[in-house]
């Protein structure tokens, strides 16, 4: 079970009645259904967690030349650690034409790791677009990371208070409505204000395997 967005502290001081401590075990749960409820629809883990032995197929790279790969929850911090085939690869954090390396993090807040030349040369006329991808193979990648976010957007929490709070009003029973977004990416409460819809969307992760 991934960690609830924020602490009750926080979600409390978003709502627009004061309210005791005797709110806070209920409170609780419905931090924790919001949280499961955003991610689901977000389709990822909110909080930073440490990732170890995250497995794609080389196959399903995307790019022009499959040398695109995403992680399952982003953004990444720090330099994750990659191999292929069980073999390690050397992994860079920007893009240098003098300096040898097999991956870069071409965008740490999308999670995307690009795969660079085989070769043990990167010659200073090579774009990483132009070269070779991840080798051929079902689950033969592994990720190690450290992913997703740290502190959580407040936009987010915003979000979840809000949930909570019409949960609050509705009481325990019931689930929230929802319908297909324009784009067909994910369903939203039909009761959530346009702000929460929003950024919901504008979180919402796809072409994830």
């Amino acid at each position: 079970m991934s960690e609830p967005i924020a602490d009750l502290g926080i979600i409390k001081g978003l709502f627009p009645a004061e309210l005791g401590s005797e709110a806070d075990a209920a409170l609780d749960l419905l931090v924790k259904g919001a949280t499961a409820w955003l991610e689901g629809r977000m389709n990822r883990i909110l909080v930073q967690a440490t990732y170890a032995g995250e497995l794609h197929d080389g196959d399903r790279a995307d790019g022009r030349w499959g040398e695109i790969i995403r992680v399952k929850n982003p953004p990444i911090t720090g330099t994750p650690t990659v191999t292929e085939n069980a073999v390690a690869l050397t992994v860079g954090l920007s893009y240098s034409a003098t300096v040898s390396y097999d991956v870069l993090v071409s965008d740490p807040e999308q999670g995307v790791l690009t795969r660079g030349p085989r070769a043990s040369t990167l010659l200073a006329d090579q774009s990483w677009c132009e070269t070779a991808g991840w080798a051929a193979g079902l689950r033969n990648i592994g990720l190690g990371y450290l992913g997703g976010f740290d502190p959580v957007p407040d936009d987010i929490l915003v979000t979840a208070a809000e949930i909570v709070w019409k949960r609050w009003q509705r009481g325990k029973g019931g689930d929230l409505d929802s319908y297909a977004t324009s784009a067909g990416v994910a369903t939203i409460a039909k009761d959530l204000s346009e702000f929460a819809r929003e950024t919901i969307e504008r979180y919402t992760l796809t072409g994830r395997r």
